[in-house]
């Protein structure tokens, strides 16, 4: 979308300027197309017909003083806003409701993440961007006057690049103020303006370009200035670049199929109609990375509303979903009291989380309605009466759900004791557990809900056991409990992984 918008509103000044100096039907019909079609894009592109209407109505009353052409510049907006309209009526509560994903900076720290954002991405540590802002303005500004010292059709340039450049950033900035909504994609059109400044400010190098005395002079002073500071930028660029495709903090790309990775794995082994993918922000970002089968819903559905949620969370548990993968974003406009946990932990249990990326994801589950028999019986008269652990098949990174159901007197827990759910490798050896608080509330409960995430390497394939445990480790030697055989722990269930 963003790159469209920025082909779209480059094409519609160039095709400005053409129907302006040219003043063909061809060309005004063009520029209304191709204008609308920006528009129908993303409403910011208004930001950039804006600074064209400031420069050619000026243009035409101060400069040509030819009221005719004002006139058919205007004619040509108008028919745009005609084509426009329907679309205003419908989109009216987005543009005037819409919370935003973004934020509001003051209007310092917004130029400084702007033309550092411009000059080598947003994958630049804070800390680094005012110095890359201040040098990305020093070329600007250098690339303003080499186009101000020359001719006035040339300083006329110079003040529609400004225009161009300054009016959607600005304007940008104004509308974010009330409302979180300032993002540097949202300044895309705006990168030709900056571009174009910097490369005249690059022609400063160039052994041809002295049109004039003062340029002479000009280039002779900024050469070796100018070829500084473009060696810092593109080592900035060039370490941006790195940042993006190596390290998830900074990386999109990697931190998205980092999180659609987990997701799968997460899901493993399990029909999908018996996951979801709950997002606590409806942001469409991960769908393009994630492409199996498991359906998403947001929570809450609307922003703010915990009730809806909660009738949310209720229609997927009657529906038969055990299990609930929550990645939880920063979106305090949507979500701004963890709605989305708590509303699932009222019909699930949280038995898992991690962080992937930049995400906290979070795991909660349903226990089923029938669980395998068991009939461990602890030397303290307490039974293990039922236990079910799923998936039977789980690969490398995937969750483990154990679902236990105790019979026996509370009284025989005199406290502090601990249960431990262990999965063992075909040597025996512990690749992960559980240790958990045993108290005489998961005796009284119906079930109680455990997981286990599994290592994502070093796992061989092969059957793995799933064995429980009982201790205190308040004791010297955090002695275990033995069964009435004797054993030291009950064998649940084997495993396979692939």
């Amino acid at each position: 979308m963003y790159t469209i918008s920025l082909t779209l509103t480059l094409a519609s000044t160039w095709l400005a300027f053409e129907a302006v100096q040219c003043r063909r039907w061809l060309y005004w019909i063009a520029y209304v197309a191709v204008t609308w079609l920006a528009l129908q894009t993303h409403y910011f592109a208004f930001f950039v017909i804006l600074a064209q209407n400031t420069y050619f109505i000026c243009l035409g009353l101060l400069v040509w003083r030819r009221p005719a052409r004002v006139l058919e510049w205007i004619l040509a907006q108008l028919s745009l806003g005609l084509l426009v309209l329907p679309w205003l009526i419908l989109a009216r509560d987005t543009l005037t409701r819409y919370g935003g994903n973004g934020d509001s900076p003051a209007f310092g720290p917004m130029l400084i993440r702007s033309f550092s954002a411009f000059a080598v991405g947003e994958t630049t540590p804070v800390e680094q961007q005012v110095v890359f802002a201040w040098l990305a303005g020093l070329l600007v500004a250098i690339g303003v006057a080499r186009l101000v010292l020359t001719t006035p059709h040339r300083r006329r340039a110079a003040i529609f690049l400004l225009l161009y450049l300054f009016m959607p950033l600005l304007a940008t900035w104004i509308s974010a103020l009330r409302r979180p909504i300032f993002d540097e994609r949202y300044l895309i059109a705006a990168v030709p303006p900056f571009y174009l400044l910097l490369a005249n400010s690059i022609k400063s190098l160039s052994a041809r370009s002295r049109p004039t005395p003062k340029i002479t002079a000009l280039n002779r002073a900024l050469a070796p200035v100018v070829a500084s500071i473009l060696i810092v930028v593109q080592a900035g660029a060039l370490l941006s670049v790195g940042r993006y495709y190596a390290t998830p903090t900074y990386s999109k790309t990697v931190g998205w199929r980092q999180l659609a990775a987990s997701i799968d794995r997460l899901s493993a082994g399990l029909p999908p109609e018996q996951v979801r993918v709950a997002q606590n922000f409806p942001d469409p970002t991960l769908w393009y990375y994630y492409r199996g089968s498991v359906k998403h819903i947001v929570l809450p559905p609307k922003a703010l509303d915990q009730e809806a949620a909660r009738r949310e969370v209720a229609t997927i548990a009657e529906a038969g979903v055990r299990r609930v993968i929550l990645p939880v974003q920063l979106a305090p406009w949507w979500d701004d009291r963890g709605i989305a946990s708590e509303v699932l932990a009222g019909d699930y249990t949280r038995v898992a989380a991690n962080t992937v990326g930049v995400w906290p994801v979070e795991v909660y589950v349903r226990p089923p309605e029938a669980l395998g028999p068991m009939g461990g019986i602890f030397a303290n008269k307490l039974v293990l009466e039922a236990a079910t652990v799923e998936p039977s098949q789980v690969p490398a990174g995937g969750l483990l759900a154990v679902y236990l159901r105790w019979q026996g007197p509370p009284s025989m827990l005199p406290g502090g004791e601990k249960i431990t759910i262990q999965v063992l490798d075909p040597s025996n050896q512990v690749v992960a557990q559980t240790d958990q608080p045993f108290t005489a509330d998961q005796i009284t409960n119906r079930i109680t809900s455990y997981g286990i995430l599994l290592p994502e390497k070093d796992l061989v394939p092969g059957d793995y056991r799933v064995i429980l445990a009982l201790y205190n480790p308040e004791q010297p030697g955090a002695p275990r409990l033995r069964t009435t055989q004797g054993a030291d722990f009950v064998p649940l269930a084997t495993v396979r992984i692939p």
